[in-house]
């Protein structure tokens, strides 16, 4: 997956990490699990706000902390059932972010004054109240993008639909739908997987039967 959003040098965050409550929840696993999710951390904000997962993340993380893969997966299993990080971006796009992470990188790209911030719909996880104080609107280009604007911009963008509620209720609603809409293709998509799964059987079979009837007549 391609994304054009600049990775973070330097981050601006919560002094108080280690008073959160992502701290005492990380805490009830160990001291390992703290230290997994500060590596996974740094890497997403190193690439953006998220991270694809898959083995070459365990083997790393794996190795550097001395830890079995099976381990490392172990201790995400538990960070996702606490929803430490987002259970359905993980399952369904294998995204490893948060909102706590989406929040910090938006705000540190604001600090860092970054242009040209978007992000895909259906991945946004920052609730109402931080996407009017970020500017976020959904792009006038591509309905599908989320773009993080100057306070120019936004302001006009608001005021020509009406308020700046219409303009978040917009991400909210147009997000659900296409959330919606990627389930119906993807279950589509994996009937007619289904269906020419079983059509190759039956030729198959109909291959086997023809070649069974050929040696007994021969």
């Amino acid at each position: 997956m391609t994304n054009k959003n600049p990775k973070l040098t330097y981050v601006y965050t919560l002094t108080n990490f280690y008073h959160s409550d992502v701290f005492e929840r990380l805490m009830t696993l160990g001291s390992d699990a703290v230290v997994m999710y500060l590596m996974l951390r740094s890497e997403i904000f190193n690439t953006n706000y998220m991270i694809e997962y898959d083995i070459s993340v365990e083997l790393y993380v794996a190795d550097r902390m001395l830890l079995s893969t099976a381990e490392v997966r172990a201790y995400l299993r538990q960070m996702v059932k606490m929803e430490i990080f987002d259970p359905y971006l993980l399952k369904k796009h294998h995204l490893l972010t948060s909102q706590a992470i989406q929040t910090t990188y938006m705000e540190s790209s604001i600090k860092l004054k970054r242009k040209s911030i978007s992000f895909p719909l259906h991945h946004i996880l920052v609730p109402m109240n931080k996407r009017k104080e970020f500017h976020l609107a959904i792009s006038e280009n591509d309905p599908q993008q989320v773009v993080l604007y100057d306070v120019a911009t936004y302001q006009k963008i608001w005021s020509r639909r009406g308020n700046e509620t219409d303009v978040q209720n917009d991400i909210e609603e147009v997000g659900k739908a296409l959330v919606e809409w990627t389930k119906r293709v993807d279950n589509r998509a994996l009937k007619a997987g289904v269906k020419k799964e079983k059509k190759r059987l039956l030729i198959l079979a109909d291959d086997e039967k023809s070649t069974s009837e050929n040696s007994e007549s021969a």
